[in-house]
């Protein structure tokens, strides 16, 4: 009877024992789900998914410094160092849709430098490069014109690569070859576009590009012309040769048009080697006719070497040797540059 109440009390006890820390008990919130990043690699490599979205996003640009230095007496005030530095921030966006990925891109840069062409040390400003998108072969937005493909390599001088422009334009491949049709802003008065036809492609390890294109400014009438431009590349693995001919219909004053140069013809060609897998060399050579005789012919030189120091830090060195007799002044600016470039990519 002592053992059957001394069992039934230490139950008891336990009991409310147990009742006392139930009420005390601390309960511990379940952790919160966290959404992590998510690499996309249906837009290629370095995109990953915005959280919450289908939307993929990718961020890369450069860190550049770099010295020039103008040799020759036709140079006048650009004579001796100019010091510059660049910085170039990318954004693409990337999503499927039904008319197919629908790509954007954001472009931002800021410069500077001391020099007779670059803005002073710590007087530079944010620059939209570029801004556009595309979506079923169409382009619409600012960046660089379908006119900027160009040849001669590290001579490429007098060849009219075209501005950064306003445009739409239109992309159609067809048996390994790209059909390209634009309008696009020329800077005139009169805001009549530049129309722009562009078809390029490869047969086997020759790359062909083939240009056309008509600009009509009715406001001043200075420009109203076309022109052409074809260039051809083979790869050779470790080593390539370039050659280009651009022609302007319209040679109008010195400068010529955004896609036209002051001269009739325009001649290139150039030739690259990977030495290792580090460094790469370049020599290329432009030759300018002008049938007119307004100028004389021109031509220019130059040699290129770039080095991959460590994985996203390159440095190149370029020298050119420039025969240019086309100044509005009649001033002779033959001589000869040179740019060191130092860029760290990401």
């Amino acid at each position: 009877m002592k053992i059957k109440s001394l069992l039934l009390g230490s139950a008891a006890a336990l009991v409310a024992v147990s009742g006392a820390r139930a009420a005390d008990a601390v309960i511990i919130p379940e952790p919160e789900m966290v959404e992590y990043v998510r690499v996309c690699d249906a837009a290629g490599t370095g995109y990953f998914y915005i959280p919450g979205t289908e939307t993929c996003l990718k961020i890369s640009g450069f860190v550049r410094y770099q010295m020039d230095f103008a040799g020759g007496d036709g140079y006048g005030d650009q004579d001796g160092w100019d010091k510059e530095y660049d910085v170039n921030l990318l954004f693409e966006a990337w999503n499927d849709t039904e008319y197919g990925p629908l790509y954007s891109q954001i472009r931002l840069e800021a410069d500077g430098g001391v020099g007779e062409d670059a803005r002073p040390l710590g007087d530079s400003f944010v620059n939209i490069d570029k801004a556009y998108f595309t979506l079923a072969g169409v382009t619409m937005g600012y960046k660089n014109s379908f006119w900027d493909y160009g040849f001669g390599g590290p001579a490429d001088i007098w060849n009219n690569g075209g501005p950064m422009t306003g445009m739409v334009g239109y992309t159609a491949n067809a048996g390994g070859f790209s059909i390209s049709l634009a309008l696009e802003d020329d800077g005139s008065a009169d805001w009549t576009p530049a129309i722009l036809g562009v078809v390029s492609g490869s047969i086997g390890d020759l790359a062909l590009t083939l240009g056309a294109v008509y600009e009509d400014d009715g406001a001043t009438g200075e420009v109203s012309d076309w022109g052409f431009k074809a260039t051809a590349a083979y790869d050779m693995g470790a080593a390539a040769v370039g050659f280009g001919v651009q022609y302007s219909g319209e040679t109008s004053g010195v400068n010529g048009s955004r896609y036209m140069t002051a001269y009739d013809w325009v001649l290139g060609a150039d030739v690259s080697f990977d030495a290792t897998e580090k460094l790469s060399l370049g020599l290329g050579a432009q030759y300018a006719i002008n049938e007119g005789g307004a100028t004389d012919d021109d031509w220019g030189i130059g040699a290129v070497a770039s080095y991959d120091i460590v994985s996203g830090l390159n440095t190149e060195l370029r020298l050119r040797w420039l025969e240019d007799t086309s100044t509005a002044d009649a001033v002779d600016t033959s001589g000869w540059n040179a740019r060191l470039r130092f860029t760290r990519s990401f």
